[in-house]
């Protein structure tokens, strides 16, 4: 009895790890449906495994569903800036520094502005000119940002096609009998 081959590249999610070696146990429900893999090994070097629900990609060793295989799939960045903090880890706050009674600080890395909550006489210049290089930090933050995700997502193109080509050639390969 001949079984079926899984040959090519699926999307899987992962549903349980296993730190010491970055194994995964995936759902593939292309070639699955709601079952779980076995263990899958890491295609490649991995720092560590991806957390639970993460998508992966996922091969099957000679088509053989109780070999799995999987290495991480990139997906590109959402630029609509609706969830930046999800994104990039963390988005600068205002805060209270404690340092001037009533005054809040903004730390851009490079520079650090303080904005009086209560402007007198004295330092209404001060504040505009503060809350001016306040927003001119934060366009130039979202600037960066814009920068990193049109750069992030053009690698993902350029990778997305190698793996575009590379299944095509594979699919030749098995097509002239070679696989």
């Amino acid at each position: 009895m001949v079984t079926r081959q899984w040959f090519g590249v699926y999307i899987g999610r992962v549903s349980k790890t296993r730190t010491t070696d970055n194994w995964v146990i995936l759902q593939v429900p292309q070639v699955m449906g709601t079952a779980e893999t076995a263990w899958a090994a890491p295609l490649g070097y991995m720092t560590s495994a991806p957390t639970t629900g993460n998508q992966v990609q996922v091969m099957f060793i000679g088509g053989d569903i109780n070999h799995p295989v999987y290495h991480l799939y990139a997906q590109p960045v959402d630029t609509t800036l609706t969830d930046l903090t999800s994104q990039v880890g963390s988005v600068p706050t205002f805060a209270n520094t404690g340092t001037d009674s009533g005054n809040t600080s903004y730390d851009s890395g490079n520079t650090s502005y303080t904005i009086g909550t209560a402007p007198s006489e004295g330092n209404y210049n001060d504040l505009q000119a503060s809350y001016s290089n306040t927003v001119s930090a934060v366009n130039a933050l979202v600037g960066s940002y814009g920068n990193t995700v049109a750069a992030f997502n053009a690698l993902v193109t350029k990778y997305n096609a190698t793996l575009t080509e590379l299944n095509a050639m594979r699919a030749a390969l098995v097509a002239a009998g070679i696989l």
